[in-house]
């Protein structure tokens, strides 16, 4: 049968996390049987890399996750940051 979706990006913050910062089974679940079924799944938020990591591990999900609301990518199984934009001196003042 085919997928209906190749890839699901989600966010963390009231969508995978709950207010609370809890990871409920019920999405380990969920994201475990869309990763079985072939789909990517990949976390994009504007959480910092070390605030994602901790949900990504909760989640056992090891796929690259945009961060810094798009800013960077960090990479779980690499454990760095493997594409950063960074602003420059004249574009902050």
């Amino acid at each position: 049968m085919p997928r209906a979706h190749d890839a699901l990006l989600l966010d963390l913050d009231g969508t995978l996390v709950t207010d609370e910062d809890e990871v409920l089974p019920r999405n380990v679940a969920a994201l475990r049987a869309a990763v079985a079924s072939g789909v990517r799944v990949v976390v994009v938020t504007g959480r910092s890399e070390l605030a994602t990591i901790p949900v990504l591990e909760a989640l056992e999900l090891d796929t690259p996750a945009i961060v810094y609301n798009g800013a960077a990518v960090w990479c779980p199984r690499e454990r760095r940051l493997i594409e950063e934009r960074v602003l420059s001196d004249r574009t902050l003042h």
